[in-house]
């Protein structure tokens, strides 16, 4: 993302959206096993990357979040994005599809 996506925009500046499917793939790995910090810090680099990316080569980028069960106190079941709040806060603009 960081080190090879700016490559090709620059190599192929027609280029005006990026998808990613998935971020969350990469922390929910059961071979990579994140502390919450470690997590959070990445992910909160991943999002400045992908901003400055957008406004330095004028692309947009939409990133897909998985989702995943969490259980409330009281028993229920709820789905959650598996990115979480850290994640929440670096995105601009959200579309939830169901």
């Amino acid at each position: 993302l960081v080190d090879r996506l700016p490559l090709l925009l620059n190599r192929e500046p027609t280029i005006r959206l990026i998808i990613i499917d998935s971020l969350a793939a990469l922390f929910r790995s059961e071979e990579i096993l994140f502390e919450h910090q470690t997590k959070a810090k990445t992910l909160q680099y991943f999002g400045l990357a992908m901003h400055t990316l957008c406004h330095r080569y004028n692309v947009a980028i939409v990133c897909v979040n998985q989702v995943q069960t969490q259980f409330e106190e009281s028993g229920s079941i709820v789905l959650a994005p598996a990115l979480g709040l850290t994640w929440a806060f670096c995105v601009h603009s959200r579309i939830r599809l169901t």
